[in-house]
């Protein structure tokens, strides 16, 4: 090689590869909203091959050049996106990088420098006094050259002089370990750097790209990573998480799916600063929270401070919707945009096992196990099976209760858990109703469901049971359960599937779990497109229609009870309606009252599953004229004569036939013509049109 001395420019080229490698990488990351693989991989390969293009129009085209930057071509940008990948593990891996490239390069210039010396080679006179000097100041000069030769290998500068001018230069695998130690060297350092200023780097880019929405997620765990691959697919929405602990493991993943952390003090207050960072704020730029922390009361004080920082800055509700976990919904009021309050636009607030509870009969209604007679009415009563009553087995309860009663039908359910008592308590006093629901039978058996009596139960049940629900928050346990109960069955000459209902999923099981169907809330269908609502809000938006509003904003203006009251409706009338419409597309005079009687129980048990008790006539009355009074002598009146909220009693939880007495009462107050029964005539009515084959398009 020809002019030894114009190789430590080479280095310099190192710096134009890197920076370009740098701006592939800013574009890599407009174009795939940074997927953290493939913009990692594009941005150091190009780096390395520009590099070695540049190498060779500096015409040193050795063998060795080519083979050491072929080798860093394959191996060192996938070991930058291992460490992206695998981010648990990256600080040891640049450690143990740096750490043998500084002791490799160190041995390798320790023995340059040194053999220079003793062969005269070097030409700079003011070392030559070195070659005289003692062994320990030979020494001594060697390691300080040797140390500040690695600092520029890192840097991209090695002192290519002092190695090509040995002998040993000649040898081919000696010049491939040189390159290969300032190849990787250098771009350790790159990465390493790239690491540390590349999340503030990569945030800048992404939130100056054009985007229409911010979802931000606050919450980094299992959950919330499987519920956002969900929302991911829209190409102009920019993803955010927020979480002041973020597990290493789970980072990587974030990246994959395009998406931005913040774990700063700004971001975990949701302040201004915060806000106009990802640029909500901006015309029609929409903000959908998510709070999705296991810590329940963390998602509450988070959407308080993101409506505080929103009302702050004047954000319209219209552009800001809210999914909140942990909350049940009467706490969704308090976040819920109305005249009276600034809130979110739209807000979805759940909790895990009332909603999974809600998914359970959703996909798996009571109706479908019983048989109805050509007039509409049950033939046969129902029976069901609850395992365990924790959290989940009271709200799969609850959801039983509302959706179990038929015309012409019983309901019995019996319930094995063994410290049923120390469960029970708070239920029992805040909805002592619930469990004296006429037409139902609520037992509880103090046996575990793995125990002996149990399946003795089971055998001796078998023959009369419809539903079977295990709700266990341990799915291996509930899983084997399901599986033995439902072999069990089998056996005994009745087969039927057995369910499992947890706060993460539902579950179906057959026979030797042949066959397992797996629903789970955090479907961004079910939850956050609003399938599950989508009935709901056009059945209400039906008592609404002469308002003028859309179905949306009619949605947005309901009370959350009875937004609650218009889902549990749905729920159970759409199965019910198709079943007994199965072969037509229409339903007759006495299929229609049955279906009303039908109705008309479920809202009694919704009710009583809320706590609510019968109003007496005489408090009905009462309350009915001091209702006119007050509109005789204001014009209106707040009064609800038929329900008292804060009591939680109405006067309409009373038998179908007694329907016409109150009727009859509120009437002769009011000059009214009210008919109590048309509501669930109505409800009938309109669910059947909403379920049409014409009305769903197909």
């Amino acid at each position: 090689m020809n002019n030894i001395g114009d190789l430590a420019r080479v280095y310099n080229l190192n710096i134009v590869a890197a920076s370009g490698g740098l701006i592939v990488l800013i574009l890599c990351v407009l174009k795939y909203k940074y997927n953290g693989v493939k913009s990692l991989k594009v941005a150091f390969y190009s780096m390395v091959i520009a590099e070695t293009l540049l190498m060779g129009f500096m015409h040193y085209g050795a063998f060795q050049i080519a083979v050491a930057c072929i080798l860093s071509i394959v191996l060192l940008p996938e070991l930058i996106i291992l460490i992206s990948k695998y981010p648990n593990g990256r600080t040891n891996l640049l450690k143990w990088a740096f750490v043998l490239m500084f002791f490799g390069g160190m041995i390798f210039y320790f023995y340059c420098h040194y053999r220079g010396l003793e062969l005269g080679l070097s030409k700079n006179d003011s070392l030559v006094w070195a070659k005289e000097a003692s062994w320990f100041y030979k020494v001594f000069y060697v390691i300080i050259s040797s140390v500040m030769d690695v600092g520029w290998m890192f840097y991209g500068r090695g002192n290519a002089d002092v190695f090509f001018s040995l002998p040993e230069a000649k040898y081919p695998p000696l010049v491939l370990v040189f390159w290969l130690l300032h190849l990787i060297a250098f771009l350790t350092a790159v990465s390493t750097l790239l690491i540390r200023f590349g999340d503030n780097l990569l945030k800048w880019v992404r939130t100056k790209t054009q985007v229409s929405s911010v979802d931000l997620v606050f919450g980094i765990n299992a959950t919330s990573l499987a519920f956002s691959r969900n929302i991911t697919n829209t190409g102009d929405n920019l993803l955010v998480y927020v979480d002041n602990m973020v597990c290493e493991n789970y980072e990587a993943s974030i990246q994959n799916l395009g998406g931005l952390v913040y774990s700063g003090a700004d971001a975990l207050k949701a302040t201004t600063s915060f806000l106009k960072e990802i640029h909500i704020g901006k015309k029609n730029m929409k903000l959908r929270l998510y709070t999705l922390s296991e810590d329940y009361d963390r998602n509450l004080q988070y959407a308080r401070k993101m409506s505080a920082t929103l009302k702050k800055e004047g954000i319209p509700p219209e552009q800001t919707e809210l999914v909140l976990l942990g909350a049940d919904e009467e706490k969704g009021m308090l976040f819920q945009s109305d005249k009276k309050q600034y809130g979110y636009g739209r807000v979805i607030s759940f909790d895990e096992y009332e909603m999974n509870a809600r998914l359970l009969i959703y996909k798996y209604p009571l109706c479908n196990f019983i048989n109805f007679d050509k007039d509409g009415c049950a033939t046969e009563d129902i029976e069901v099976l609850i395992g365990g009553f924790g959290r989940i087995g009271h709200e799969v309860l609850r959801k039983v209760l509302a959706n179990g009663r038929f015309e012409g039908s019983n309901l019995k359910i019996t319930i094995f858990d063994p410290k049923h008592g120390d469960k029970t308590g708070f239920v029992r006093s805040q909805y002592s109703k619930m469990f004296a629901t006429p037409d139902a039978d609520i037992g509880f058996e103090q046996y575990d469901i793995r125990s002996g009596e149990c399946f003795k139960y089971l055998q001796e049940h078998a023959s009369k049971l419809k539903y079977i629900v295990i709700c266990l928050e341990d799915r291996d346990t509930a899983r084997n359960i399901a599986i033995r109960m439902a072999d069990r069955l089998h056996a005994m000459g009745h087969p039927q599937n057995v369910y499992t209902c947890d706060s993460k999923s539902v579950r179906c099981y057959s026979i030797s779990a042949q066959e397992c169907e797996t629903y789970s809330i955090y479907d961004s269908d079910l939850l956050y497109s609003g399938e599950l609502d989508r009935y709901a809000m056009e059945l209400n938006h039906h008592y609404n229609k002469d308002k003028g509003n859309s179905i949306s904003e009619d949605w947005k203006q309901c009370a959350y009870f009875h937004r609650m009251s218009n889902r549990a409706s749905v729920d159970y009338l759409i199965p019910l309606i198709r079943k007994i419409m199965v072969g037509t597309n229409t339903l007759t005079p006495i299929q229609k009252e049955n279906l009303a009687k039908s109705e008309h129980l479920r809202w009694c048990a919704f009710h009583y599953t809320f706590g609510y008790d019968v109003m007496e006539i005489d408090e009905f009355t009462e309350r009915l004229k001091k209702q006119q009074t007050e509109i005789q002598e204001h014009g209106s009146s707040d009064i609800k004569p038929r329900q008292d909220e804060e009591a939680r009693k109405h006067v309409c939880l009373v038998g179908w036939d007694k329907l016409d007495e109150i009727s009859q009462i509120e009437n002769s107050v009011t000059h009214g013509n009210r008919d109590f029964k048309k509501n669930d005539r109505n409800n009938v009515n309109v669910v059947m049109e909403l379920i049409k084959p014409e009305k769903r398009g197909n």
